[in-house]
This record gives structure tokens, C-alpha cells and sequence, in this order.
């Protein structure tokens, strides 16, 4: 299982030490005398690799990395960066937001829509590992994976990394954001019962709404942005329910 880490914040020496702790925990092996059952429950009996990435402010997260599973953000990032958490947790809406150090005004509130609990230090190993463990073990949970065939044969792919699905006459076209698409014979609104968390904006579309970031109005119609650019019509039957879904504010509050 691959676990997309962001460490915010321009401490490199605090960013390295969480980084060296959370390789630490996904390499160790199962403990001596350690109930199997309860390992598999607290997502130390899975295979992890840590993708982890370091950014300065929370801004240039937001550019750079989608679909995180964790993000350890200071108090000291997250109060230059608070305009940008709202398109934050649009981009990443299953990740758990950890903020570092001592609270200070109200930035908790912004965070309390997918909380992961409060990290005082870095050092605190316990509670890091904590956190290590609720992130895997709700990853393990949340992965769901599309089977499919094609002319070139059967494919697994996990539904995390489908951007959008475009009806072609009688094929299907499968985005994925690592750039590989994926043709497969079918209708759309079969597809569509397999992917029931994925937004259907138009007659030709199925989108990942956690590649959205936009929603534009142009002279000849509504557009939806997605994280790379790109750039997707919206059709006036689904207008409203997309619309609704950008008014709401999923912090809680309005930007």
C-alpha cells in the first residue's frame, strides 16, 4: 500500500525527523509476542511505502500534490497559508490533517473537518505512531479497486487513481492520473454504478471529485477544472447539483 505523506513547513530539521519516524514505523516488522489480529487492526500487518514530500508553505502543497492521505502542517505554515486550506481539502478530501506545535488563534477550526489529532512535537513517538496507524488502517479501508477488460487484457486499477471517465459511441475512455487511459467497451451509466462516489457532470462524463477544483462560467457553458487544468463540460442538467457541491464549504466555513 502506498501512503502519500506531506510535510509543510520551512524547519527541514523538524520535516526530516517526522519523515525518518514515519519510514521507521512502515519498515518495522511485527513485534515479538504481538496478538497477529490486533496488528492487522491497528494497519501494522500491511505493506507500506511512504511516498513523502516536503514543502515550504501550504500553498505550494496545494500546486504540487494531490490525494494525500496525511499532512503535517505547523501552526506557523498553516497561519501564512489559511486562504489556501478550503482548495486544500477540495483536492485531498480523505486526508488526515495533523497540525505541529502549540495552537494559536483559531486555526483549529479550520481543520476540523477531518481531524487526526494534534501533534505537540515531533518527538513524541507515541503519538506520531498513532496517527501512522489510523492513517493505514483507513486507507486499507478506503481503497476500492475497478476490474475491467479490454482489448489488451483484464486490468485492477484502484478507483483513488481514475481522474475522470469520458463515453465514447460505445467505448469508455479511463483517465488516470498518471497519464495512462484505458478504452473498455461499455456504457457510462454502467460504469457509473461501480464508481458511486464519482460526480456525473454530463452525458459523456464521470469525474473524480477529488481532482475538482473549479467550477467556471463561460459564454458557451459551465466548465469543470480539475487539478492538472484540465478542463471538462458540465451540462445544464447537472449544473445546479455540481454548483451546490463547490457552495459547500467542506471546513465548515466560508473562505
Amino acid at each position: 500500500m502506498l501512503i502519500r505523506v506531506a510535510i509543510a513547513g520551512e524547519n527541514s530539521s523538524l520535516s526530516n525527523k517526522l519523515a525518518n519516524h514515519l519510514i521507521a514505523f512502515s519498515i518495522q516488522k511485527l513485534p515479538a509476542g504481538e496478538d497477529e489480529s490486533d496488528a492487522v487492526e491497528r494497519g501494522r500487518k500491511i505493506d507500506v511505502e511512504m511516498d513523502i514530500g516536503f514543502y515550504p508553505t501550504v500553498e505550494s502543497l496545494l500546486h504540487a500534490y494531490k490525494n494525500l492521505d496525511i499532512a503535517f502542517l505547523p501552526y506557523a505554515t498553516l497561519e501564512k497559508g489559511i486562504d489556501c486550506l478550503r482548495e486544500l481539502f477540495r483536492c485531498n478530501s480523505n486526508c488526515i490533517a495533523v497540525p505541529i506545535g502549540e495552537p494559536d488563534s483559531l486555526v483549529c477550526r479550520y481543520l476540523a473537518v477531518r481531524p487526526g489529532g494534534h501533534l505537540g512535537s515531533c518527538d513524541d513517538e507515541g503519538a506520531l505512531r498513532a496517527l501512522y496507524e489510523t492513517c493505514v488502517r483507513e486507507s486499507a479501508e478506503s481503497v476500492q479497486v475497478l476490474r475491467f477488460t479490454t482489448r489488451k487484457g483484464a486490468h485492477a486499477l484502484s478507483t483513488r487513481e481514475i481522474t475522470y471517465c469520458q463515453s465514447n459511441q460505445k467505448y469508455v475512455q479511463i483517465e488516470t492520473a498518471s497519464g495512462t487511459a484505458y478504452r473498455k467497451i461499455g456504457k457510462l451509466d454502467v460504469l457509473a454504478e461501480s464508481l458511486p462516489n464519482f460526480w456525473r457532470i454530463h452525458q459523456s462524463y464521470l469525474v473524480n471529485p477529488a481532482f475538482t477544483v473549479g467550477l467556471d462560467k463561460f459564454e458557451t457553458g459551465w466548465e469543470l477544472r480539475l487539478v492538472d487544468g484540465c478542463r471538462l463540460p458540465v451540462s445544464r442538467a447537472y449544473r445546479k447539483e455540481i454548483e451546490a457541491r463547490f457552495q459547500d464549504c467542506p471546513l465548515g466555513c466560508q473562505k
